[in-house]
């Protein structure tokens, strides 16, 4: 699901907002390097016909320092009454002076605040006086500068007021916000282009002052007609662009994959270079079948190729809820048919309001299934599927009475009514439902005064828990929207110490239709039986007179737990396992105790050099003795084992084991004369046999040889006979049939 939340929607309306306020700054910083380059490109004129002096180069910098100092420090004269006062204005002070038969002199732009525009310096003039220094905003450049910083703030000034008075309404916010932020912006790049276009065109009306207004500090700035025309423009395109805000929740299901319906196909599984198989035929469509299987005349066939019927739709008896019943619904239309669910206790026969119901369909043929609470034309526009989308011959569906969720923003449904549910089926031919299946029941109009249920836990209740662990998350799923507490000790809701986090949004309730609540069980004991107490109260927005609390609380535990131990792996390490073949069978063992239930544990397997993501479960486990069979060939192995019970205590061992294959008969290393007995002596542990008459004698018909050992073996000296001997290993090594370890014949010396 996604959905975009308030947390979501302020955060973005602050960023937008930011935006806003930096483009507004931006607009400022250029104006201001704009004002720079022309306060370096043109001088200041005056009415006074006099020659400007040109200082040398080389005391350049000090004039400029001298007049920053005297721009910061000094203290302007006040000319005498006779003398005529120099007061600047907006346009063009000199010219005005001028008019009014004053005698000023120009500011050599060197003289201004570093050449850039910043206030006049005074200067004497003819009768002794001086002019007064002028006030910063009352200089071209500096009332320049105030008519940018009043405009930046009425673009402000009007993306907070129309914030405001939007506010007032009942309207979407995300709306009032998008019409403040277009009418500031427009104002603001329409004003910033008029100061620039009057700097550049000071005659064009369209670049002139609408109006004056008189701001605190900055004194009285115009405002431009191309500002009034930016916020024209700017709601122009609020109005063509603005879209209200919502949200929107969008479920994404995840079905497993069918092939395509009917068999259309098949044919081409018999067609190419490679051979047809039971999975290349299958998905080729629903109804293709691999025909003759197992044998050379495999064929990929269109089964049912004239079934042009649709499933035919039950009831399905063994799928409803206890105290249910349905009653033929003899009322319908056809091609629609369907059934009524009745409840049994009660008179009415409706179902009591906040209850879930289970219900469901037998099909005459395998067949995947819709189901919808509005009736569609088609199985296609139907939303949600019954089992997956499986074809099956049965289907079931639990459904949840409708209550009034009291979550914000979230669907309200109203107890009491009649209400349907819509089925139909597709087979695997493409063949589906003309009419609907319909499952029709009503719902007692009644408040719920039910406590809240709680249905399901995770951990189960009563789970063994990992030795050492003091604390578990844990979750509790409850019937309805509630509050959950719980406590160590078994007493009232109100009581209880620690409360839960719950979920109350209908868009968070699970698969089984349940309330999900969280929360982490603290002081867990090892080798106890720790017990916890919860409780619950219904609808936390609903009035208090309206909540119900558990009278009872659910009891649950915890049993903490001993450590695992594995007592025992083999082969051990440094073995050696042997045998006549080319794979070795080799047996995997672990014995464990301890942890919980005495060493009831599953064990696991993997190569040493394996990450841990590599362990395979023993094949017999599950108990305090796990075993596992490998066939091993020729080599040195390294294995770590690794059991774990149920409450997660874990334990590992490591062997390294060697296999050997033995696939040679014994072989006869020596043969004499020990005190009047024939004695050979093996290789290797055997059992040796004899006949006198020649090799081709069984192994099992040959006359036994004595051996204490395995090694050594006798029998009589005899001079009259040869020996024909045969040697077998433990692992039934042995000469060919006609064949021999060793022929013997013994003589005398004299």
């Amino acid at each position: 699901m996604i959905m975009i939340t308030k947390r979501e929607k302020r955060r973005e309306e602050n960023k937008e907002k930011k935006i806003a306020l930096f483009e507004i700054f931006l607009l400022i910083a250029s104006i201001l390097a704009f004002a720079y380059f022309i306060g370096e490109e043109f001088e200041l004129v005056s009415a006074a016909d006099v020659e400007l002096p040109i200082p040398e180069p080389e005391t350049l910098g000090e004039q400029i320092v001298e007049n920053l100092v005297k721009e910061v420090f000094s203290v302007p004269t006040v000319p005498p009454s006779s003398a005529p006062v120099f007061t600047p204005t907006f346009a063009e002070p000199a010219v005005e002076a001028a008019e009014a038969g004053a005698a000023t002199t120009g500011t050599p732009w060197w003289k201004t605040f570093g050449g850039k525009g910043f206030g006049q310096v005074p200067e004497p003039i003819p009768g002794g006086a001086t002019v007064p220094k002028t006030p910063f905003f009352q200089t071209t450049i500096g009332a320049g500068i105030a008519n940018i910083i009043g405009n930046a703030a009425i673009a402000y000034g009007l993306y907070a007021i129309t914030k405001w008075i939007w506010s007032l309404t009942s309207w979407d916010p995300a709306l009032g916000d998008q019409l403040a932020k277009d009418l500031s912006i427009g104002y603001g790049i329409g004003a910033g282009a008029g100061i620039i276009g009057n700097l550049l065109f000071p005659n064009a009306g369209l670049f002139g002052a609408a109006f004056s207004l008189k701001l605190p500090l900055l004194g009285t700035i115009g405002v431009p007609w191309l500002g009034i025309i930016g916020a024209a423009v700017g709601l122009l395109i609020w109005f063509f662009t603005a879209k209200e805000e919502y949200t929107s929740l969008v479920t994404y299901s995840c079905y497993p994959w069918q092939p395509v319906t009917g068999g259309a196909d098949c044919q081409k599984c018999n067609t190419g270079e490679f051979p047809c198989t039971k999975y290349k035929c299958e998905s080729l469509g629903q109804g293709c079948e691999l025909l003759n299987a197992g044998t050379s005349e495999e064929i990929c066939e269109w089964t049912n190729r004239n079934d042009v019927a649709a499933p035919v739709i039950e009831a399905w008896k063994d799928a409803l809820t206890e105290g249910y019943t349905y009653v033929k619904d003899n009322a319908r239309l056809p091609p629609d048919k369907g059934v009524t669910i009745k409840n049994t206790k009660s008179a009415d026969g409706c179902l009591p309001p906040f209850s879930r119901i289970a219900y469901g369909i037998t099909v005459n043929e395998p067949a995947k299934c819709k189901i919808d609470i509005v009736r569609t034309d088609t199985f296609e526009k139907m939303k949600f599927f019954m089992s997956s989308g499986y074809y099956k011959y049965n289907h079931s569906v639990i459904s949840l009475t409708p209550e009034a969720n009291q979550s914000e923003g979230a669907l309200e449904l109203e107890n009491g009514g009649n209400y349907e549910v819509f089925v139909r089926c597709e087979d695997k031919n493409g063949n589906s439902n003309v009419g609907t299946f319909v499952f029709k029941y009503c719902i007692q109009d009644e408040p719920d005064t039910t406590a809240p249920k709680i249905v399901l836990t995770n951990p189960i209740n009563g789970m063994p828990v990992q030795h050492g662990l003091t604390s578990q998350l844990t979750e509790v799923y409850v019937d309805k929207p509630s509050t959950c507490k719980w406590s160590h000790s078994d007493q009232e809701y109100d009581a209880m110490p620690e409360t839960m986090q719950c979920s109350g949004d209908i868009r968070e309730i699970n698969a089984n239709m349940l309330y999900k609540c969280t929360t982490t069980l603290t002081g867990l004991k090892d080798e106890t039986e720790n017990k916890f107490y919860f409780r619950c109260k219904s609808y936390p927005s609903k009035n208090e007179s309206d909540r119900y609390t558990n009278t009872e609380s659910y009891p649950y535990k915890l049993i903490g737990t001993k450590p695992l131990v594995i007592d025992s792996i083999s082969p051990e390490s440094g073995t050696t396992i042997k045998d006549s073949t080319q794979t070795v069978k080799v047996t995997l063992e672990a014995v464990t105790s301890a942890g919980f239930k005495d060493g009831e544990a599953k064990c696991y397997f993997k190569e040493k050099t394996e990450s841990d993501s590599g362990y395979i479960l023993f094949f017999n486990t599950d108990s305090y003795q796990s075993s596992q069979d490998l066939w091993l060939t020729r080599g040195t192995y390294r294995y770590s084992i690794r059991c774990c019970d149920l409450g997660g205590n874990c334990a590992t061992q490591d062997t390294e084991f060697t296999v050997d294959t033995d696939f040679v008969s014994p072989i006869v290393a020596r043969a004499y004369n020990e005190g009047g007995n024939l004695k050979i002596v093996t290789e290797e542990s055997a059992e040796c046999v004899y006949d006198t008459t020649s090799c081709s004698y069984t192994f099992e018909d040959g006359i036994g040889m004595l051996s204490s050992d395995g090694l050594a073996h006798t029998t009589e000296w005899n001079t009259d006979n040869n020996f024909y001997i045969k040697c077998k290993d433990e692992f039934g090594n042995q000469p060919a049939p006609d064949g021999c370890s060793i022929i013997i014949r013994p003589f005398d010396t004299f």
